[in-house]
């Protein structure tokens, strides 16, 4: 079987979605810097394919992870960013012991002046010198491609099978579901300011997450009735909460990907998001006859006419989710399609 190393900053819950379904056809080796970091709080369940480094007491981390190749064995190296600590050196390994060595990129942040030179500079010293990079989404493989000698769009995925369909026609209010950090790139301030001109009797939003506009969100859900904050939740529970919900909000200024995006298409809930976020981009359709959610700009009437529009044609809920679901299902964000797409890459 082939044998695939990855290595990237932290184990998220959809990495463990694909690289499962990846270790059903490859021997996978998962290899983390760090267990979690800010505002992403979710405890995983442990893989056998799954390491953490930094667990041996008096060991670094590169001593570690040569440790692990040696032992074995990687045909093939992903390294989940092109700046990621130790990633310059594991290329120099790959090279001096005939491994081949990929990248697997979200498209960039957004950046003018000399910061966007110096970044085309290091993508020039950088990504020529893999085999192939792995971009999460069309617009990453657009910024990367001039730089790369090959590359192939295998964006963020998840198990299909985890997810409950919401079911029927949405009661007034609908009820409406962000999830996410936190924090002004996500467009949560024009969100809560949008909700706040929604009627209680229209919609409700409940938000899921942390980060630092934790006491703005508190504030406005005191304030207001139909706006609840509910906190970081567990990824094995996230699965029941969004079927429970009727629409998903996206709000953002700048997404890489957006999992969760994927997770409510997949469930049947329509998407409210702006052309910033990249799997809404890829995979949402809000023009034509088979809509999957609507398209908005990072404004609160731009928010609020979104959600008033679902709210006052509840139908659209329905159908607009059954699309979705079925865009998703044959798309590269789930995992099983997508792990199979990354085995004929390799071979």
């Amino acid at each position: 079987m082939t044998r695939v190393l990855f290595l990237s900053n932290i184990p998220t819950p959809y990495q463990l979605d694909f690289f499962g379904a990846l270790a059903k056809s490859a021997d996978v080796l998962a290899v983390f810097l760090w267990g979690r970091e800010s505002n992403r709080d979710w405890r995983l369940a442990e893989k056998p394919w799954l390491r953490v480094l930094g667990s041996n007491q008096g060991i670094n981390r590169w001593d570690e992870l040569c440790a692990l190749l040696e032992k074995f064995k990687p045909e093939h190296v992903l390294v989940g960013g092109y700046r990621l600590p130790l990633s310059f050196r594991l290329r120099w390994y790959c090279l001096r012991h005939g491994v081949s060595f990929h990248y697997w990129l979200e498209k960039p942040l957004p950046v003018n002046g000399m910061r966007a030179v110096i970044r085309r500079v290091v993508w020039a010293l950088t990504l020529p010198f893999a085999k192939q990079v792995f971009c999460i989404g069309k617009e990453a493989m657009s910024a990367y491609g001039p730089f790369s000698r090959s590359t192939l769009n295998l964006p963020y995925s998840i198990n299909e099978s985890r997810y409950t369909q919401r079911i029927g026609l949405p009661s007034k209010p609908i009820k409406c579901l962000y999830i996410g950090q936190y924090i002004v790139r996500k467009g949560v301030p024009e969100m809560l300011e949008a909700f706040a001109d929604i009627a209680p009797d229209q919609a409700t939003l409940s938000l899921v997450g942390s980060g630092e506009l934790k006491s703005l969100v508190s504030d406005y859900a005191k304030q207001y009735s139909h706006i609840s904050e509910n906190g970081f939740v567990e990824p094995d529970e996230l699965p029941k909460l969004i079927s429970q919900h009727d629409l998903l909000l996206v709000p953002s200024r700048h997404d890489g990907w957006a999992v969760v995006v994927a997770e409510a298409m997949v469930s049947g809930l329509p998407v409210v998001s702006t052309r910033y976020t990249g799997a809404f981009m890829e995979m949402g359709q809000w023009e034509g006859r088979a809509k999957t959610g609507a398209l908005c700009t990072v404004d609160a009437n731009s928010i609020r006419s979104a959600v008033v529009e679902y709210a006052n044609n509840p139908r659209r809920i329905v159908v607009e989710g059954i699309e979705g679901r079925n865009v998703l299902l044959a798309s590269l964000a789930e995992s099983k399609n997508a792990a199979q797409v990354l085995l004929n890459a390799l071979k």
